[in-house]
């Protein structure tokens, strides 16, 4: 694929496309069909655009969004469908942006900074934490400079994200620890009791019960 790429041949365009929406299992063949593509530069605008036009899911508006903002040519109508993108939160639409690299983004990013309705996910902190990461991101790359409220609305999400991560880690680990006891080890928990007479029986009606 590289080697088309190099070569010019226009033909190898629609395929690089079609890697873009249904490789997405292939992560490799995906990276390889969006660095071909970005070295089309201007001849593979249209063909993208035309297949933005008709993509049926999220994912693939994404992909070509990615693909749009990485040929290294400024056109209006890619501004404008990375600009829909960030109104829909398209968690790609960030880095797409900062990736095209027009500085007119800088106030809709912030914009979307400052509506992000950070409280609505303060059950789901890491997924608020990437989000904001990645507006944040996108903001500096442009040039952008956040306030000292933004600074410290920031600074929140991160924490929590980060502390959701470390239970996540911490409660995968012990429970790891749980699965690899012996009946007559010591227990987990700390109590120097085999773990038969401690929390096994804990344990296992734990596995049991429903998710």
């Amino acid at each position: 694929m590289e080697l088309l790429s190099l070569r010019g041949c226009l033909r190898a365009i629609p395929s690089f496309i079609r890697i873009l929406l249904e490789r997405a299992d292939v992560e490799i063949a995906f990276d390889q069909a969006l660095e071909g593509l970005s070295r089309f530069g201007p001849a593979a605008l249209e063909p993208l655009l035309a297949a933005r036009a008709s993509a049926n899911t999220e994912l693939q508006k994404g992909r070509l969004d990615r693909a749009l903002a990485s040929l290294g040519c400024k056109d209006e109508r890619i501004y404008v469908v990375l600009l829909e993108a960030l109104a829909r939160k398209d968690e790609l639409a960030p880095a797409s942006l900062a990736r095209y690299g027009d500085s007119r983004a800088l106030q809709p990013l912030m914009v979307a900074l400052d509506q992000r309705d950070l409280e609505e996910s303060s059950d789901v902190p890491l997924a608020a934490g990437f989000e904001v990461t990645e507006l944040v991101g996108a903001i500096r790359a442009l040039g952008g400079v956040l306030s000292a409220e933004q600074g410290a609305r920031v600074a929140r999400v991160t924490q929590e994200s980060e502390a959701q991560v470390r239970d996540y880690v911490d409660r995968a680990t012990q429970e790891e620890a749980r699965r690899s006891l012996g009946r007559n080890d010591l227990c987990w928990c700390g109590s120097r009791k085999k773990y038969k007479k401690c929390h096994l029986r804990e344990d296992e009606a734990q596995r049991e019960r429903p998710n």
